[in-house]
């Protein structure tokens, strides 16, 4: 179908495509209904969305995914989906043969112990003035009141984390903001390839540890750790380069390299962490 749609005032989803539909529409209103606004939506169902609009709906005025199932060359924008933020109710699983990309803005909110595996390609490509943000979704600070429960902050340690096991393709991670995440004392972001490009990405406000870098490719840029209950960055490759990276307010090491590990940091701070600034080094 396509052209201008509204749905109005209906008992309970304004629009569920079952995790199977894949439907183009140009220009969506779903105003008043009795639950939230578009559920069981697959990843590969998004770019054929754009001028989406839901409003006064009771559950919510969001996208909802909870299908594992990603697909191949999948793009996700910002233009495709209402109400400031998609709703993430699985795992995000990117297997071999699968390709995810999410553009500038978007913001993804976990409601409960899910993580991001990558064996495939996973690419967010934020910009430095609309980075892309995964969080908490009682987090208000990104997305707005998604949960529509009044002013509240996301909780720590409320979804689990970004691990980029071993993808079998080049996959670049740009201006990311990772909020909220840690459950089970699960490291936020895990890098286990040297096909993994890392720039401009921050961690705050979780659980246990911010990053873990087992194998990367080429300088890692710009990461940046905020009260991580755990290490700020620790590092187990030989040989790496850190530039700019700012780590303040964790409860674990700062920067800390581990085993073998030999490197370099560049103009990068540490400070104000209770196991030590830096080890290692």
């Amino acid at each position: 179908a396509a052209g201008a749609l509204t749905i109005q005032s209906c008992n309970s989803t304004g629009i569920d495509l079952q995790n199977t539909s894949r439907p183009s529409f140009d220009g969506v209103d779903v105003i008043g209904c009795g639950g939230a606004a578009f559920i069981n939506i697959l990843w590969s169902a998004f770019a054929g969305f754009t001028d989406i609009q839901a409003t006064g709906n009771t559950g919510g005025n969001y996208m909802k995914v909870n299908s594992l199932t990603v697909g191949s060359a999948v793009e996700v924008y910002k233009h495709n989906y209402p109400g400031g933020a998609i709703v993430v109710e699985t795992n995000v699983n990117v297997n071999v043969g699968n390709s995810l990309t999410f553009g500038p803005g978007v913001v993804l909110k976990f409601r409960s112990n899910y993580a991001v595996s990558v064996l495939g390609a996973l690419n967010f490509l934020g910009t430095a003035a609309d980075p892309i943000v995964l969080t908490n979704w009682t987090d208000d600070d990104f997305g707005g009141d998604t949960n529509q429960d009044g002013p509240s902050a996301g909780v720590v340690g409320a979804w689990s984390a970004v691990n980029y096991n071993a993808p079998n393709a080049f996959c670049k991670v740009e201006n990311l903001l990772i909020r909220y995440c840690g459950s089970f004392g699960n490291t936020a972001f895990v890098a286990n390839s040297a096909l993994v490009s890392l720039q401009s990405i921050r961690v705050e406000h979780v659980y246990a540890g911010g990053f873990q870098l087992n194998a990367i490719y080429d300088e890692v840029d710009n990461l940046v750790v905020h009260a991580a209950g755990g290490f700020g960055i620790r590092i187990h490759i030989v040989p790496l380069i850190l530039r700019h990276a700012t780590v303040q307010g964790c409860g674990g090491v700062g920067i800390e390299f581990t085993g073998a590990a030999l490197g370099q940091i560049r103009s990068s701070i540490s400070w104000g962490n209770s196991g030590g600034n830096y080890a290692g080094v």
